[in-house]
């Protein structure tokens, strides 16, 4: 057995591995079987390219690499965002992903990305070591009795408006120029081409929309 980590892209039994590995973070409720099958069905996942290394054959490291566009300025750039990166437990503090996530942002450099994100749900100072700046971002949570409540309250309050469930495919041109206006003013966003709305609106299928 050696230490020496042979990296590459992902075949289909690689990536299927990976998903098993990562089972232990990212399972939750779901059995190994079961969480690796909703990975295999998920538009999100089937959407990445994997990248995986090896010791000896076995998948220790895996990472997703997701196609994005960003707009900088008002020019539109190629790039990707990075995630799930996991190295099972008894292979980590050896460098392997950083190793790993060198190699994909490399590789990705030869297929013309200029612009690389990397989501991580552990302390920021790991990936900052390795380069990466940090960039706010904002989550908000809304109870939907809570926000069906104010909705009336404000179609009460205020006539002109209207409130209607609507289709997200049908809706896609309005839903892109809501996104594209409110964004106008920021030096760098995700540029939501075609191929992107259709991976966002169909990534949370049950997801009601309304305007």
């Amino acid at each position: 057995m050696t230490d020496e980590l042979d990296i590459h892209r992902a075949t289909e039994s690689e990536r299927i591995a990976a998903y098993r590995n990562v089972h232990e973070v990212w399972g939750g409720a779901y059995g190994i079987d079961e969480h690796v099958s909703r990975r295999l069905a998920s538009v999100q996942h089937n959407r990445a390219l994997w990248y995986v290394g090896c010791v000896d054959g076995r998948v220790v490291t895996s990472l997703g690499c997701f196609p994005l566009q960003f707009r900088i300025r008002g020019e539109t750039q190629s790039g990707i965002a990075i995630g799930a990166v996991h190295t099972v437990p008894e292979f980590r503090g050896r460098g392997f992903a950083p190793q790993l996530i060198e190699w994909t942002e490399s590789d990705q450099r030869q297929q013309g990305v200029t612009v690389s994100l990397l989501y991580s749900d552990i302390p920021q100072e790991y990936y900052e070591r390795l380069g990466y700046l940090v960039c706010p971002s904002w989550e908000a949570k809304i109870e939907t009795a809570a926000a069906f409540a104010a909705a009336r309250e404000l179609l009460q309050s205020s006539p002109e408006c209207g409130f209607e469930r609507i289709s997200r495919f049908k809706k896609r041109p309005t839903l892109a120029t809501l996104y594209d206006n409110y964004h106008a003013s920021k030096e760098i966003l995700i540029n939501r081409d075609e191929a992107y709305w259709e991976f966002l609106l169909a990534k949370q299928p049950d997801d009601e929309y309304f305007l």
